[in-house]
C-alpha cells in the first residue's frame, strides 16, 4: 500500500464518518460529479472493474490500473454504505484494507448493484 493511501486510510479510519468534499485539496475537483471525498484512496484498489476504470500505460511505461474516470465511489451515499461495511467488518487500520481486498471487492459488487451506480454513471 503506498504511503499516502496508508495515512489517508487512517484518518478516516479514526473518525468513522464520511469526510465530505475537500476543497482545499490540492487536486479539488479531481473527479466530476464529485460529492464526496473520503474514498480519494479507494479501499478497493486495484478493482479490475472495466465499468469504472481500466489498464493504462504509466509514463514509466508500466501496466497501472487507473480510477481517473470512477465517480460512483465518491456519491455520498455509496461513501457511506462503503464506511458501514468497514464498520461491519471491524476494519480498523489500513492492513486490514489489503487484508479483506477479495472480501471487499465482493462488498463493491454489491454496493454497486445496490445502487445501481454504473447506469446512472451512462444517464449523467
Amino acid at each position: 500500500m503506498h504511503i499516502l493511501a496508508k495515512k489517508y486510510f487512517e484518518k478516516v479510519l479514526k473518525n468513522l464518518k464520511i469526510l465530505g468534499l475537500n476543497k482545499n485539496c490540492s487536486y479539488y475537483p479531481c473527479h466530476s460529479k464529485l460529492e464526496d471525498c473520503t474514498w480519494c484512496y479507494c479501499p478497493f484498489y486495484p478493482c479490475e472493474d472495466e465499468t469504472l476504470g481500466e489498464y493504462i500505460i504509466n509514463k514509466k511505461g508500466e501496466k497501472i490500473w487507473s480510477c481517473e474516470n470512477c465517480t460512483w465511489i465518491h456519491r455520498k451515499d455509496v461513501a457511506q454504505e462503503i464506511l458501514n461495511e468497514f464498520k461491519k467488518l471491524g476494519i480498523t487500520n489500513p492492513y486490514q484494507i489489503e487484508k479483506y481486498h477479495q472480501k471487499l471487492i465482493k462488498i463493491k459488487e454489491r454496493i454497486k448493484e445496490k445502487y445501481n451506480s454504473f447506469k446512472k454513471k451512462i444517464e449523467i
